[in-house]
């Protein structure tokens, strides 16, 4: 039986900095349970191995204040069950949905000292995910709540770190009552409509370097002597604010609208100046330190990729040069009709119709592939994940490696085989039940025969792979290149300084282009070869961090594999594992049409 490629277990570092108690694979430690759609509640028991199917199941079994979640949508109440998920923290291994849009607006009591890390919880518009007077000292970080939100009317210290809030059209109330104050610290809230800050007399709570856009925000403060709304705005420091209407005094707004609309009693603002001197009117303090009003420029506001374009205000807001907003700078993978408009090497397309926004099988029974042209990253930027929209790319909402786990054991011609199994086909051509399979061909034996007659072997495969598979070549640059030296068709140039000249094309400083012949190149400046034909692609997992094993166990050693690669080991006691952030990189990307299930 396979082992799913858990990245949170014993020895291994992370980055939630959580601790998993020594175990085997198929034996729960004793601080932490998993769940996986893979999994089963009966014959389960939470190990990495066996882990159990429901969040339900988990939570079912007591003194455990860890739930790992393998990759999938989750679609069950437990979570939100009044008082059972006291102390316990979720975090997501892969990518991971908790989808309660089909529950409604539900209330839940007591969720305190918990949290969530590195998930997506859906709702349906307003679904308040967990909240009641008693819930507090939660901590979200890496989560998007999407038409949800854990919205109480009361918190003791909440933090909220790099998440995303967003369509949420109930009041979303963030509470600083406790002893320290709750914060929101690199958070990107869009179409909220009303965001509500309520504070005491507590000074640390703060929102710090988030983006707002098209929020109605407003106050609530009730317990200060001198009436309601006293504190109010005085934590916002070093944020983004673009469409926002703010009700500045008067109690609790109730917003109603959205821009371009402006609900009774709020303020559409357009300048910051404006702001931040009607406040100290309001208020007699200075508040919205830091801040701006501007269009944070997101890369793709209309899929929901509120990642930052170079050029955004956003960025460099904080004194330590952080970026405001949940992500960090992305670069756009985009797809379009026109090759020049878009990311992706026509030449390249096998069985793929590209259009704008879109790629889909040209023919829905043949595999299809096609690799971008080069993304340049002269700046060096950690790559943080590879999203995936708009595609089924798993088995059963899972995640899983990008290529078959095979059994040991080789079966030739006139061995017996066993019936309603999938095995691979290597080595030559065989036969079985009257059809002829190519290397590299999958079947599943059918029920009542056990053998074949060929040249080829078959495998058992133990795990099938995924169906979209990503794959990526990295490069920290190649050798300069000679004035008029020939060109290499396939290889990928990159001017760094001046022009270059190619088949008649000028091609100026900090633009690529990949060669089609051996015609001479002109060089006016810098010239580097990015990519030659030895640059192997990687397997990688989507939706993680890629990270690398490299030669000699060195960051920039050859890389040995990426963690798609079933042979791929993570972080631990003499294990290297490193993050990418090369000069040069391609992508490759795969999409399969058929896949054997083990």
């Amino acid at each position: 039986m396979a082992t799913y490629n858990w990245a949170y277990k014993p020895g291994v570092t992370n980055k939630y900095n959580i601790t998993i108690d020594a175990s085997a694979d198929n034996a729960r430690p004793d601080n932490a349970v998993y769940v996986a759609l893979f999994g089963n509640d009966n014959t389960g028991n939470g190990s990495r191995e066996m882990p159990f199917r429901t969040i339900t199941k988990a939570l079912s079994i007591g003194g455990i204040y860890q739930i790992i979640l393998g990759s999938g949508v989750y679609r069950e109440a437990a979570i939100l069950s009044a008082g059972i998920c006291d102390y316990v923290k979720f975090y997501g291994d892969g990518d991971v949905k908790i989808d309660i849009s089909y529950i409604g607006n539900t209330v839940a009591a007591n969720y305190q000292h918990g949290g969530l890390y590195n998930m997506e919880i859906i709702g349906n518009g307003f679904s308040t995910f967990a909240a009641n007077a008693a819930i507090g000292n939660n901590t979200c970080q890496d989560v998007v709540f999407n038409a949800s939100f854990i919205s109480p009317s009361s918190v003791d210290d909440t933090v909220l770190i790099n998440c995303v809030v967003k369509n949420y059209s109930g009041s979303l109330y963030l509470s600083f009552y406790g002893a320290n104050g709750g914060s929101a610290k690199n958070c990107t809230f869009v179409n909220i409509n009303n965001f509500v800050l309520a504070q005491t007399d507590v000074s640390n709570g703060k929102v710090d370097s988030c983006v707002f856009q098209n929020c109605n925000i407003s106050s609530s403060d009730q317990s200060t002597a001198g009436g309601e709304g006293k504190i109010g705005f005085t934590k916002f420091i070093y944020s983004l604010f673009f469409q926002c209407n703010f009700m500045l005094r008067g109690g609790v707004g109730n917003g109603g609208v959205v821009y371009p609309g402006v609900p009774a009693g709020y303020t559409a603002y357009t300048n910051i100046a404006t702001l931040q001197a009607d406040f100290r009117t309001a208020y007699g303090t200075n508040s919205f330190t830091g801040c701006n009003i501007a269009d944070p420029l997101f890369n793709n506001y209309n899929i929901g990729d509120y990642s930052l374009q170079f050029n955004s205000p956003a960025k460099n807001l904080t004194y330590f040069g952080t970026y405001v907003g949940a992500k960090s700078i992305a670069y756009a993978v985009k797809a379009s009709a026109t090759e020049a408009n878009g990311a992706f090497d026509f030449s390249t397309n096998i069985n793929l119709t590209i259009a704008d926004d879109s790629i889909t099988l040209t023919d829905q029974t043949q595999n299809g592939e096609v690799k971008t042209n080069l993304i340049v990253n002269t700046a060096g930027r950690q790559i943080q994940r590879f999203p995936i929209y708009g595609f089924n790319a798993d088995r059963n909402g899972q995640y899983i490696d990008s290529i078959p786990d095979l059994g040991t054991v080789y079966y030739t011609a006139g061995q017996a085989v066993n019936s309603n199994t999938p095995y691979l086909v290597e080595g030559a051509a065989i036969t079985c039940n009257g059809n002829v399979y190519q290397v590299g061909d999958r079947l599943t034996i059918p029920t009542g025969v056990t053998a074949f007659t060929g040249d080829g072997t078959l495998r058992e495969i133990l795990e099938a792979p995924e169906r979209h598979t990503i794959k990526m070549r990295c490069s920290d640059g190649l050798a300069a290149v000679a004035n008029g030296a020939a060109a290499v068709a396939g290889y990928w140039y990159y001017v760094v300084s001046g022009n270059a000249t190619y088949n008649g094309n000028v091609i100026n400083a900090g633009s690529s282009f990949k060669a089609v012949d051996t015609n001479a190149i002109g060089v006016n400046g810098s010239v580097e070869l990015a990519f030659d034909n030895t640059d192997t692609f990687q397997h990688y997992e989507p939706g993680i961090q890629p990270t690398t094993n490299n030669v000699g166990d060195v960051r920039k050693g050859e890389v040995l594999r990426g963690n798609g690669d079933p042979a791929y080991v993570r972080g631990g006691y003499g294990i290297q594992e490193f993050p990418v952030n090369p000069k040069y990189i391609q992508l490759y990307y795969i999409i399969r049409v058929s896949e054997l299930t083990p």
